[in-house]
């Protein structure tokens, strides 16, 4: 069976791998440049599948077009509430995310950055702001500071290893 993803290196990618590799899985990986040529081969069949995260996803799931098997976090998204994790489907703990963050230069003095915070937070807890992010299917992680760099770190450790474990490198 065939597999699209966004590219070989992308967090479509390593989700996939780490899939395949938990649940003993042999699929054929198919990379393209970006998730929006491999959402076109789905839709047309010369693909079986697609590994993608939901904000380049969720219209055509919403029209019907693509059919979602399986959502790769811990808990079900509110944004698709009937469609169960891999976890719950038998792939326990499974869980891959992407995320968007607000990051500055090393070295940028911490009364900047608790501006940019603030002024982050500030905009998050804005009703059009969220409504906005949510219609994309983005899910909001409110952390502070040092929460956010924890998360960062351990994402980075995480992926690393599925990486190297599965021999992927970036062409």
């Amino acid at each position: 069976m065939s597999i699209a993803s966004a590219g070989n290196g992308s967090s479509n990618h390593l989700a996939l791998e780490m899939m395949m590799r938990q649940a003993n899985l042999q699929l054929v990986h198919v990379p393209y440049k970006g998730s929006g040529p491999a959402i076109n081969d789905l839709l047309g069949s010369q693909v079986e599948s697609m590994m993608d995260q939901m904000t380049a996803s969720i219209e055509h799931i919403r029209n019907g077009r693509i059919k979602p098997l399986g959502i790769t976090a811990l808990k079900r998204s509110p944004m698709l509430p009937n469609v169960p994790t891999l976890d719950e489907q038998g792939l326990g703990g499974f869980e891959a995310g992407t995320f968007t963050g607000l990051f500055a230069p090393a070295g940028t003095p911490p009364a900047v950055l608790d501006k940019l915070h603030a002024a982050l937070q500030k905009a998050l807890a804005d009703e059009t702001v969220r409504k906005r992010y949510e219609s994309m299917g983005v899910e909001i992680m409110h952390m502070t500071r040092p929460e956010f760099n924890a998360f960062v770190m351990a994402d980075y450790q995480k992926w690393l290893k599925v990486a190297r474990d599965a021999n992927i490198s970036i062409q």
